[in-house]
Parts: structure tokens; C-alpha cells; sequence
């Protein structure tokens, strides 16, 4: 199973009109200031309407895929605007099967004040909340960073990161998803490991500027620079000191966390080289080679000449850790597909992950 922690703009209120051959949206021409649509509208709208143009948030989760099984956790601006648009895309969604948690980002507005000083640390902190949620649950985690304000999806994508969490973007005019990369060698958590007393005593409760400015003479070079003084009279871990200190107690928890591999250059149907043809092809076959080739790692799908095709369960018939290649067969009634599926994984902690995310997709219904 797996969880998608997806941040949520207004793009279902505000996307433009959508191809001929869709739904027209019945709040078009819809301007921030106006009385929100009726969400009953909303709901039957979605129900007809193509994913990728509804909104950002369907049309990433659309290009994920969200498998059957799979839970989703919509992170939404302290707006009305964003409150709507997580309540209709939540409503969504479990009508689809899927169980949602709806979390609202205190600070993240219109107000650059609040925003900077408590919004993006709202975010740093529910991500991490939800991410150490899901591991504990030994899910694959998955943030989706097309929603929102853009300083949210830079914020997502260093949460993904320096926590081990794969991180999707699409743009309103890209064809296909970006996986964004890991990094490749580990961040150098000395520089917290060192102050951790001073994060855990700052994080405990609220502190007075006095009290912070005393702490923090003769304290390691750089460690001011990550707390910021409020209005309040208290000062705070900064969004980049929320960041690390979160980023630090989950490696320190929960050991580092298993990368991805890198994700291959190429679009999903420059990866596709099985034959359109429909005959004696198991039912749902298309839908299944196209998840494939929108994860990023996957490098290539074709036909297995050689395969099982009397299988009667889909599933990894072989794997090989130093090629990255698994060998699949999917089946759906009296039918088998065998596959040839070439990632970019070359060891066996990259291509375990592969392969648990491939046979989601083989024994999916959805």
C-alpha cells in the first residue's frame, strides 16, 4: 500500500475550460471574491471530467497512479478557497475506494507575514507527521507537489529530499509527471546532531527572544540564522531550522530511508514498446503497461516472448538486482500478459522497491 501527501491549490476552482469533448465546469469564469459553487456541482463534475484537466491535484495523482488500496492525505491553505478545494477532492476520492485525511496549513495564505513565519513550518511539520505516519505502517510514501504556492513545492521537494520520499510535479503544460531525483549521497545531519539540545529546547514549548538570544551566545556558527524572532515577543525554529530538525528526528527514528532510483530521461511512451494490438490481450492490460511507464525509474516495457503466458496470478516471475530488469506477468481472466520491465535500479534496495510498487500495479483493479 501507499499514501499520497499531496498539497492543494485552487486549480479546480480557477483551471481554464477544458477540451470540447469534456464537462464544461459550472462555476467557469469563477473569480477569487465570489461565492464559492455548490459542492454537489463540484462532485458531478469531477465524475465526468478527465483527470488531467480537472485540476493539479487529479492530474497528478491520475499519473501516480493511485492504486486500489492507496490513501491519500490532501495538505490545504488556511483559506476558504483552499478549504473548498480540499473538501470536494477529498469527497472525491473516497468515493473512488480511498480513505483521505484532510489537514489544514495554518499560515499558509495570502499574507506574506504569516506564511513565512508559520505557514511553510505547518507544512514541513504535517509532511514529516504524515511521512513517519506511513512508515510505521511500512507504506510507500509519495509527495505530490503540484498544488498550492510554488514556495510549497520547493518546501515539498526539500522535505522529499533529505527525508528519502519520492516527490512528483506536473505542470499545467507538461505532458507528463517530473519525479524530481534524490540526491545523490546523504545530507550531513552533524551540524543538528551536534545542537540537537538546543532544537529539542526551542521546539518544546514557546520561548521568549531574551531567552533564545542568551542561549544562542557563543553557540555554533549558523544556528541563529535558522530561528526567527515574532511580533510576539517569542522567537522559532525558522522554516529552514523546522526542516532540519524535523528531517533529523526522522532518520534518528526510523534509520535512513531507502532511495529510489534515479528516474530515466526518456516519456512514458518513448518507455512503451508493447504492441497496441488488443487480441488475446487480458482485459485492463493498457492500463497497467501505462503505470509502468510513468514511474520514473522504469526505463522500458515490451513483451516477454519467453514468458508464462498459462500464469494464472499476476505478479514478479524474476528479478535481476545488477541488470534491474523483472520479469512480470499480469493476468486477468483466462488471460496472461508476460512483460519485460527494464528499470534503472542496479541493487537490490533499489529494485525491491520497484518491484513492490510493480506488483501493486500488476494486481490492482483500478
Amino acid at each position: 500500500m501507499a499514501v499520497h501527501i499531496t498539497t492543494v491549490g485552487t486549480s479546480l476552482l480557477t483551471n481554464l475550460e477544458n477540451a470540447p469533448d469534456q464537462p464544461v465546469r459550472p462555476w467557469a469564469g469563477w473569480r477569487f471574491g465570489a461565492e464559492l459553487p455548490s459542492e454537489q456541482d463540484a462532485a458531478a463534475f469531477l465524475q465526468g471530467a478527465d483527470p488531467r484537466q480537472a485540476s493539479a491535484e487529479t492530474h497528478t495523482l491520475h499519473a501516480v497512479p493511485m492504486l486500489e488500496g492507496d490513501r491519500l492525505t490532501l495538505l490545504h491553505s488556511d483559506t476558504p478557497e483552499g478549504d473548498w478545494c480540499a473538501r470536494v477532492l477529498a469527497a472525491h476520492y473516497r468515493r473512488r475506494g480511498h480513505a483521505v485525511e484532510v489537514r489544514r496549513l495554518a499560515g499558509i495564505g495570502y499574507d506574506a507575514g504569516p506564511f513565512a513565519e508559520r505557514g511553510l513550518k505547518a507544512l514541513v511539520s504535517a509532511a514529516f507527521d504524515e511521512i513517519r505516519h506511513a512508515r510505521d505502517r511500512e507504506e510507500a510514501v509519495t509527495l505530490c507537489a503540484t498544488g498550492g504556492f510554488k514556495a510549497e513545492t520547493a518546501m515539498m521537494t526539500l522535505v522529499g529530499l533529505l527525508s528519502g520520499a519520492r516527490v512528483v510535479y506536473i505542470h499545467e503544460r507538461f505532458r507528463s509527471m517530473v519525479e524530481i531525483p534524490p540526491l545523490p549521497v546523504n545530507w550531513d545531519s552533524s551540524f543538528v546532531e551536534r545542537n540537537a539540545a538546543f532544537f529539542a529546547w526551542i521546539d518544546e514549548e514557546p520561548r521568549s527572544i531574551g531567552e533564545v538570544r542568551q542561549r544562542l551566545r557563543g553557540a555554533e556558527q549558523g544556528l541563529a540564522a535558522l530561528v526567527d524572532e515574532h511580533d510576539d515577543g517569542c522567537a522559532y525554529l525558522s522554516p529552514a531550522g523546522e526542516l532540519l530538525h524535523k528531517a533529523f528526528r526522522e532518520r534518528s527514528s526510523a534509520g535512513p530511508a531507502p532511495v529510489w532510483p534515479e528516474a530515466s530521461p526518456r516519456l512514458p511512451e518513448e518507455k512503451d514498446s508493447v504492441s497496441s494490438v488488443e487480441h488475446h490481450r487480458p482485459d485492463g492490460w493498457r492500463r497497467v503497461v501505462d503505470s509502468l511507464t510513468r514511474l520514473g525509474c522504469v526505463e522500458h516495457v515490451r513483451f516477454d516472448g519467453s514468458g508464462d503466458r498459462s500464469a494464472r496470478e499476476s505478479g514478479v516471475a524474476s528479478r535481476d538486482a545488477q541488470t534491474g530488469i523483472l520479469r512480470v506477468v499480469y493476468v486477468a481472466g483466462d488471460r496472461a500478459l508476460p512483460l519485460v520491465v527494464e528499470t534503472t535500479a542496479r541493487d537490490e534496495t533499489g529494485l525491491q522497491l520497484v518491484e513492490s510498487y510493480v506488483t501493486r500495479v500488476l494486481r490492482s483493479r483500478r
